[in-house]
């Protein structure tokens, strides 16, 4: 079993990846991140997980524990503060925001 944390999960992008998540066989989401409705089930703002995934919200500096993949979903500029955290840890990263679209600065800048 894939144990994922979600960071991002309460925006458009990552309750995308939430109900993509959810239903796959060899995935557990082992915790949300958000830096909004910190301690809110994610249910109660998407009531249609209910039931599917009713994990709290958590602040991304409060989740403690192992995860192999990290999915991060968040604005621009906050991704590339938070990926090598997770690399150090071991986790791999997968990053849905613009931050590591472009091999350079210059083009990202654009």
């Amino acid at each position: 079993m894939i144990r994922a944390k979600i960071i991002g999960a309460s925006g458009y992008g990552g309750i995308g990846i939430v109900e993509l998540l959810t239903r796959h066989p060899d995935v557990e989401i082992g915790a949300l991140a958000a830096v909004e409705s910190v301690g809110s089930p994610i249910s109660d703002l998407y009531p249609h997980l209910k039931g599917f995934c009713d994990l709290p919200i958590s602040s991304p500096e409060d989740i403690e524990g192992d995860f192999d993949v990290t999915f991060m979903s968040t604005p621009d500029r906050v991704g590339m503060k938070l990926a090598a955290k997770e690399l150090a840890r071991g986790t791999k990263v997968i990053d849905y925001s613009g931050d590591f679209r472009f091999n350079n600065a210059e083009a990202y800048a654009e």
